[in-house]
């Protein structure tokens, strides 16, 4: 059992009335209740800090709305922000998302703000390897301006200074209160939850549940099936030919949670595929994958892990028989009527502000002008 399965085994436990496994649970707990409590009283004080003005949080200029979640790994957030971004689109107005790029090497379009912040902008050319498997697929997804930086102010100023939108999804950043923001969304995996409910490092809380109290949507992870789409032709396929063939089918995935991907591939009547889990942001290489490839073999994976191997297409020799599952987060009628309405709100309510702004700076240049 790899050292990553060891944790999730203690974060997830399994309902079992074997006397070892819960031996081994309550050993554990015993050795790390203790760092959970102090993670618990950093957290609070943290929260006090930001609540109370002791420590200063960044309010931008257009609205932001920060989508997370409570947990340590995939719950599904990047799908939520792409629909979101589509959403945002279809009611008129100019979204841009800003995230970290995490797996990236951060190194390409380089800006620097006055801090001397990198900032990058993902653009056709960038590489995943470069912004990020999340980035990318974000961008490939929706086309608007996606900002990658460590920093996440700087990421905003530079949106706000350069005018490329007039509202700003950031991808993860529940936590990170050093940015202000108009609108939380948290997004929970509904099979996983929150595990045994215990803060880190004991279990796979980043803040205490009474967090969710406090955001303004949550949304349990709904992902749709758009079916599996060929890498090379980048058209459409049932996979029916893999039902009576004796080809031998892998699937491959490096996401947060890998075990979602292989639930999903079980509706598909293939007698028998091979799994292979690879962590989160995992970069893969043309030989793992002709390994893999051999005697005509099919590989499934995920579209995140799409987008790292498309850009390895010229060294893989069975390019054609890669395919990817498509899937969208699927939002309900009343969160789209009751975001709608929010989002339109922050921008129109942050135009009047603007105007009225405008008017008062005028007025001082005219006075001065007289004076």
């Amino acid at each position: 059992m790899s050292l990553e399965q060891r944790v999730l085994a203690i974060w997830y436990p399994e309902k079992t009335n074997s006397f070892s496994k819960k031996l081994v649970y309550n050993l554990w707990y015993i050795l790390l209740k203790p760092l959970a409590i102090i993670y618990k009283i950093i957290i609070k004080c943290r929260m006090y800090a930001y609540k109370h003005k002791i420590l200063s949080s960044y309010r931008a200029q257009i609205p932001v709305i920060v989508v997370g979640n409570l947990t340590v790994g995939g719950n599904g957030k990047t799908p939520l922000v792409i629909a979101l971004v589509k959403l945002l689109k279809t009611l008129g107005l100019r979204p841009a998302v800003i995230l970290r790029g995490y797996g990236s090497n951060n190194n390409f379009n380089n800006h620097f703000n006055k801090h001397e912040d990198i900032i990058n902008i993902v653009q056709n050319t960038t590489s995943s390897l470069q912004c990020g498997d999340e980035a990318k697929l974000i961008y490939n997804n929706t086309l608007c301006p996606i900002v990658v930086g460590q920093n996440r102010v700087s990421a905003v100023e530079y949106l706000q200074n350069n005018q490329l939108c007039n509202i700003i999804v950031s991808d993860d950043g529940l936590q990170h209160y050093k940015l202000d923001r108009n609108l939380e969304i948290c997004v929970i995996d509904p099979n996983r939850k929150f595990g045994n409910e215990e803060l880190l490092p004991l279990g796979p809380l980043r803040e205490p549940l009474d967090r969710l109290e406090q955001v303004d949507f949550v949304l349990n992870k709904t992902l749709r099936s758009l079916g599996f789409i060929n890498l090379k032709s980048n058209l459409k396929s049932d996979l029916s030919f893999l039902q009576d063939t004796k080809q031998t089918v892998h699937a491959i995935s490096a996401i947060g949670n890998n075990e979602s991907f292989i639930d999903l591939l079980g509706k598909l009547k293939i007698e028998k595929i091979i799994t292979h889990k690879y962590p989160d942001h995992f970069n893969h290489t043309s030989q793992e994958l002709n390994r893999l490839l051999l005697d005509n073999a099919v590989i499934l994976t995920t579209e995140k892990d799409a987008v790292k191997i498309k850009e390895l297409e010229s060294d893989i020799v069975n390019y054609h028989n890669i395919y990817f599952l498509k899937v969208e987060f699927l939002l309900s009628e009343e969160f789209i009527k009751r975001f709608s309405e929010k989002s339109l709100a922050f921008v129109n309510k942050n135009i009047e502000n603007t105007k009225v702004n405008n008017k008062e700076n005028n007025k001082e240049v005219a006075i001065d002008n007289i004076c």
